[in-house]
């Protein structure tokens, strides 16, 4: 991740939705933080 990404914005970049992203990364809030790594569904 970079700085300014959101997970909006990479749902759209990967072709999936933010509720998918937050389900397989076990997110409970929308709050991401850089260099962190997410898996894409």
């Amino acid at each position: 991740m970079r700085a300014g990404d959101t997970l909006f914005g990479i749902a759209t970049r990967f072709g999936t939705t933010v509720r998918a992203l937050k389900a397989a990364n076990g997110l409970t809030s929308s709050t991401i933080h850089v260099g962190q790594v997410l898996k894409i569904p």
